[in-house]
């Protein structure tokens, strides 16, 4: 039997749906449910590891930004498991991933709109909005709000070698065992293949060498300066919704550094452990070698060939493992695929998803479909980031709404990104 018409559905209950299911649990006569594929929720489960933190303020949590008032801030996750005062104490410049998974937890169990282990099987579209199969139910809403993440990026020559020996960083916990007393590869100069490096020099069983192989020129450190930070406030997301597709693309790659660079502790870390390794423990070796693009993996009598370009010389180079770690970054898919088949509905510009400012997509069925991390070609370099979580759920709810539940957190930027206000002063 269809259950009644709600007025929302998530599909996703990652950080992003998170905050919007957060910040709609108070408005008492918004009917909303999450639907979550997962059994339990976990954040980037593989990679939990020691020592490693967020690059965003603590207080760029699911809700404060939106409504510093939230039952569900990361400071009342901390009053509420009664150790506020020793957080404050412990002095943390950066807040732990492991505790910011569990502050992510704690919210995802408190949200009676959570439903865990539903798997969205299809989405069609219904007078009413939208029809929502999954293996249990079918739901039908009027508006639809997608947060399903995005996917390891596997390039094509690892494709057919996945598995055991050769596998994506998001599955590096549950595999490290694989890679002890081997010779391993780490392909990807970001801060994942950083924080994988550091970790496997700090085992105490650890691999008999490790390649780090990365195309990009160096360890290039995240731009974490006070106005490169201005890009992530609503003020430069504005902006750049604004302008046109060539200037958002050039934007976009010229920012790459600050939301795609290592952490400066990271790069510490690793120097001074390596320094450790050749000079006082004599470890394990660790082979860093930028400017090396992969071009081909293929199967060897002992483990794998790895064919690469040397980017600055052009020479062919050649080194064999055992195992390989593919730190290789994560893609969204242009169009959710849970919504495939609305796709003939959606306009789209420039090969793009036509995506409003409050992060609706251009829709002309019935009803609205918001999309979360799907809309960096539109809104820009912050849209995957935690920065504006808060500010963007907060968007999507006032949208469904129709009416400022809750206001945006800024006036203006402290930069003066358009000169419209200058031209209508010389007008």
């Amino acid at each position: 039997m269809k259950d009644s018409v709600l007025d929302v559905i998530g599909i996703g209950a990652g950080p992003f749906n998170l905050s919007v299911a957060a910040l709609m649990n108070p408005i008492k006569d918004l009917n909303h449910i999450f639907l979550e594929r997962q059994k339990q929720f976990c954040w980037h489960a593989g990679m939990l590891l020691p020592n490693t933190t967020i690059q965003n303020s603590f207080l760029k949590d699911l809700v404060s930004f939106a409504d510093p008032t939230s039952s569900f801030s990361f400071l009342a996750f901390l009053h509420k498991k009664k150790r506020l005062y020793e957080y404050v104490n412990a002095g943390f410049m950066r807040t732990s991933r492991r505790e910011f998974n569990l502050y992510l937890q704690w919210v995802a169990n408190s949200l009676p709109a959570i439903q865990f282990d539903q798997h969205v099987q299809e989405v069609r579209s219904h007078t009413r909005g939208f029809e929502v199969r999954t293996q249990d139910a079918v739901h039908i809403a009027r508006n639809l709000v997608i947060a399903t993440g995005p996917s390891p990026v596997i390039p094509s020559m690892a494709q057919e070698f996945i598995g055991e020996h050769v596998f994506h960083n998001s599955q590096y916990l549950f595999k490290r065992d694989n890679l002890l007393g081997r010779r391993v590869a780490v392909i990807g100069g970001g801060q994942s293949g950083a924080e994988i490096v550091l970790d496997l020099l700090a085992q105490a069983d650890a691999p008999l060498e490790i390649i780090w192989l990365s195309a990009r020129p160096g360890l290039a450190p995240i731009d974490e300066s006070h106005f490169a930070n201005e890009w992530f406030t609503p003020a430069y997301v504005e902006y750049f919704w604004g302008l046109d597709t060539v200037r958002k693309r050039k934007l976009l790659a010229q920012q790459t550094l600050a939301s795609d660079g290592i952490s400066p502790e990271t790069i510490e870390a690793i120097y001074q452990k390596l320094y450790e390794v050749r000079f006082l423990d004599e470890g394990t070796k660790c082979q860093l070698m930028y400017s090396r693009l992969v071009n081909t993996i293929r199967k060897s009598s002992s483990g794998y060939e790895i064919e690469m370009t040397h980017c600055d010389t052009d020479q062919d180079e050649r080194v064999n493992v055992d195992r390989i770690v593919l730190a290789t970054g994560y893609s969204q898919q242009k169009i959710p695929a849970v919504i495939d088949n609305l796709k003939n509905d959606i306009g789209f510009q420039d090969g793009e998803p036509i995506v409003n400012f409050d992060f609706s997509l251009s829709y002309a069925g019935p009803g609205k479909i918001f999309v979360l991390n799907a809309a960096k070609h539109s809104h820009g370099i912050s849209e995957p980031n935690l920065s504006v979580n808060a500010w963007r759920a907060a968007k999507v709810v006032n949208a469904i709404l129709g009416h400022e539940r809750y206001p945006s957190p800024q006036d203006k930027s402290m930069i003066d990104f358009s000169n419209t206000k200058l031209l209508e002063v010389a007008a």
